[in-house]
């Protein structure tokens, strides 16, 4: 088959038009004072926007790699000039030192610059270390006795419970809290814009309604996971769209699936689904909410996290003691847990899955209502979430995690992790309040 071959800007742009994310791997020469903020979102004194570019800094757009580039290559003209002008020291009679260093050379000054842009989806954006998201300063202080030696260090949560409450996470950039949207109108306001009405929504800027003059600036931009706003699950409102750090605000729903909620009594079982229902009276099943946070292993979660894992021993979740790898990275391991079959043909091999039988599947025909969620964008991979898992809910969830992407790991002002538990507590309420049995598969891949 024919092979395309882009370059430049357009390979960038390629890359992001498919959800791929643009990082900084290495480069030639390096300016920036530590300590590197790794969300690139600082401001200096004159209110003008601050970067930074230190070791896997992101690039949003290629309107913020382009400015990249063009710095760099500034900054590495302007530091070989300076260099000239250390070996030839201008006189105060001379031209300025760009004159001067012209007539030194009596030629056009040529430099290079080099960096290497690393491009990728999902779970490969954990390359940073676990410190740079987070702000240790924010430590509470206790005292480590060790025989006759005491002194003060930081308070482990595990040891002790003042640390429990500790925010010693980054937070997503502050810029995004200019912007809010929410479904519906807001009380006491009469006169919405065309385009909240269109939308069926409510916009907030900067602590004010939307105004006409707003909406007609063409700085922003409405973006709705269903095909018509009416059908939609999630929507998102970007302001300030061609700036290279725009702002980003999210809201998600559940619409119910009315022709779901008929009564399962009047439904017969097949033989695959039997074991779900109950014989007397199918609306008294059991619920199931399932958790997996990918990359954690059981020992992990009990070492790194016991309050956590003593909470879900109080609330009686079940622990899934034989459960084990089966293969060497998710997509294996989800289908082994999801079908009880293992996942053959490598990377591709989910592709080829479609005929096997999800447990949601199974749950769906013995009438319960389904979502299957991830907080991430991969689509190009053997995750399940690449085939579009066919339950009731979380597909439209999946592509607003595609819509924008900010460190750490945000949508907007919140994590992916926060839109991802508030979308399943929507459905949850939702469905219990109709009498619905319910499953829901809640995806942590993209956590710190």
């Amino acid at each position: 088959g024919a092979t395309l071959s882009f370059t430049g800007l357009t390979a960038a742009q390629t890359l992001l038009d498919q959800n791929f994310k643009l990082q900084l791997l290495a480069s030639s020469h390096h300016f920036d004072a530590a300590p590197i903020r790794v969300n690139n979102d600082g401001w200096d004194k004159e209110g003008d926007s601050k970067f930074d570019y230190g070791p896997n800094a992101l690039f949003m757009s290629t309107k913020a790699l382009h400015r990249y580039l063009y710095q760099r290559v500034v900054e590495v003209l302007e530091q070989e000039v300076n260099n000239i002008l250390d070996y030839y020291p201008r006189k105060k009679h001379q031209p300025s030192e760009k004159s001067y260093v012209k007539h030194q050379y009596n030629q056009t000054l040529e430099v290079e610059f080099h960096s290497l842009i690393f491009a990728t989806q999902g779970l490969d954006l954990a390359i940073p270390a676990r410190s740079s998201y987070t702000d240790v300063g924010q430590h509470k202080s206790c005292i480590e006795v060790s025989g006759t030696h005491r002194r003060m260090t930081r308070c482990d949560p595990k040891l002790n419970a003042r640390a429990l409450n500790d925010t010693i996470f980054l937070s997503c950039p502050s810029r995004h809290n200019a912007v809010q949207v929410r479904f519906g109108s807001n009380p006491g306001v009469i006169d919405r814009t065309s385009l909240e009405k269109r939308h069926g929504i409510s916009i907030n800027i900067y602590d004010s309604w939307l105004k006409a003059s707003d909406e007609k600036s063409g700085e922003m931009e409405v973006w709705t996971s269903g095909k018509s706003p009416e059908a939609s699950e999630a929507i998102c409102v970007k302001t300030n769209k061609n700036a290279i750090l725009p702002s980003v605000a999210c809201t998600t729903r559940i619409i119910p699936n009315y022709e779901m909620l008929i009564s399962v009594k009047d439904r017969a079982p097949s033989n695959n689904t039997a074991q779900f229902a109950s014989k007397n009276d199918s609306d008294e099943r059991t619920n199931l909410l399932f958790i997996m946070i990918d990359p954690l292993s059981r020992m992990q979660l009990k070492r790194s996290l016991p309050n956590t894992w003593a909470l879900l021993e109080v609330l009686g979740f079940v622990d899934f003691v034989h459960y084990t790898a089966v293969g060497n990275n998710s997509g294996p391991n989800q289908a082994a847990l999801y079908s009880g079959m293992k996942l053959d043909g490598g990377r591709q091999g989910i592709k080829g899955s479609d005929t096997r039988l999800w447990i949601w599947d199974r749950l769906k025909k013995a009438g319960y209502m389904t979502m299957k969620v991830e907080d991430g964008c991969v689509s190009n991979s053997n995750m399940v979430q690449s085939i579009g898992p066919q339950t009731h809910h979380g597909q439209q969830l999946y592509e607003m995690f595609c819509y924008s992407y900010d460190r750490p790991n945000c949508l907007g002002a919140s994590l992916m992790a926060e839109h991802a538990v508030n979308y399943t507590l929507q459905f949850i309420d939702t469905y219990a309040s109709h009498d619905k049995p319910w499953a829901a598969f809640l995806s942590f891949i993209e956590h710190l």
